[in-house]
Parts: C-alpha cells; structure tokens; sequence
C-alpha cells in the first residue's frame, strides 16, 4: 500500500514539474519573457499619418520594397525625404523630434481584383534588438479603409509618434530613413 501511495505521489510530482516547464516555455514569447518584450507591455503611440500610394510603374517597386516593413524616421529632413519620396503632395505635420520619433511600418500590396485594404498597429513592442509591431488582423472589412486598384500595386504606410524615452537603445540603428 505504501508502495502505490509513493509511487502515485512519485508521478504527481512529475506531472506537476512537467506542467510548470510547458508553462515556463510557452511564456518566453509574452511581454517581459525571456524571447519577447523587454520590460513587459507595449510602447504608446500615436497615429501621426496613414494612407496609400499608388505604384503606377513598375521601376518605382524596388524603391518602396527598400522600405517596407519598420523604418525609423529620427529628423525633420529625413520626413520631408520620406514624405517627398513615398507620400509625394500629402499635407503632413512637423514632429517634435527632441522628445519623440516617428515609425513608418508599411507594406506593398500587389493590384487585386478590385482593392487593397489598411490595417491598423495593435501593439507595438520593445524586444531585443529592436522593436516588433502587432498588426490587428482580426478587423472586419467594414472597419477598414480601401483603395480601390488602378496599376501595379499599392503601397500603405502607417507612421506613429513614439517618445524617444520609450524606445530600446539599439532600436534607431536597425533602419533608417
């Protein structure tokens, strides 16, 4: 009896050191965790512009490519850069670049049947090595903005205000603009 008794406390201690570990490892990739977020929780931001450029030929694909996906955006002239090369005859406002920083997060969407929609940044994180944003992909499509094709492909671009003080140390040398 004393032998069954030791033997199933035996396996709930393995259970329970077992169930621990899959907890352990499923928590490196959550905010604060070992492979995730630096310092738990996300960075504020807030929009400072979002739209769509139409690529009407195609030699102009290998310059939106350069910046497509995270780009940090530290300066006056590098906005007026960005903005005249990628966002050309948009109205934009002037950044305030001794407390915050700018991050245009962007993609090319290729000419659809009929259109390209927006997304919006659920969350964006500081982890090692830089910064990850969280697209919210659960949005509905009467919740999004379109552009309705006309050429080779789209080009929509979200740019974010952050506090400089919010950002990891090595963020502003991954890619520049």
């Amino acid at each position: 009896m004393k032998r069954k008794r030791a033997g199933c406390f035996f396996v709930v201690v393995v259970l329970a050191l077992l169930a621990g570990c899959r907890d352990s490892a499923a928590n490196l990739d959550a905010p604060g965790g070992v492979g995730g977020a630096v310092g738990g929780g996300g960075i504020a931001f807030e929009y400072f512009y979002r739209g769509f450029t139409p690529i009407v030929d195609e030699s102009a694909l290998p310059v939106f490519e350069s910046v497509s996906g995270i780009v940090f955006i530290l300066d006056q002239d590098g906005l007026q850069r960005f903005m005249s090369t990628f966002c050309p005859g948009i109205a934009y406002l002037v950044a305030d670049f001794s407390e915050e920083c700018l991050i245009a997060v962007s993609e090319i969407s290729g000419a659809k049947s009929s259109f390209t929609p927006s997304y919006d940044i659920k969350e964006i994180l500081a982890v090692y090595g830089g910064i990850d944003v969280i697209v919210d992909d659960t949005q509905n499509l009467s919740e999004k903005v379109f552009a309705l094709n006309s050429g080779v492909a789209h080009w929509f671009v979200n740019i974010v205000k952050v506090r400089n003080s919010d950002m990891p140390p090595d963020a502003g040398d991954l890619n520049r603009y």
